[in-house]
């Protein structure tokens, strides 16, 4: 049996947490984009968007 201590279990959890905070960054990131895209009248890729938020929920649920 393994033991994780404490300070490995911290660890862990602040590299949880900086991923996710990538992730949530990337997805304001492009959502921002699409809002720019919609707003001068471009086509956006909405299917594309969805599909990025869809990833996501998945991986928020997933930690």
């Amino acid at each position: 049996m393994t033991l994780i201590t404490p300070e490995e279990r911290m660890s862990q959890t602040a590299d949880l947490l900086q991923s996710l905070e990538r992730s949530i960054r990337d997805l304001r990131q492009a959502a921002e984009e699409l809002r720019k895209q919609i707003g001068a009248g471009e086509d956006a890729d909405l299917a594309g968007s969805a599909k990025q938020l869809g990833q996501l929920e998945g991986l928020i649920r997933s930690y």
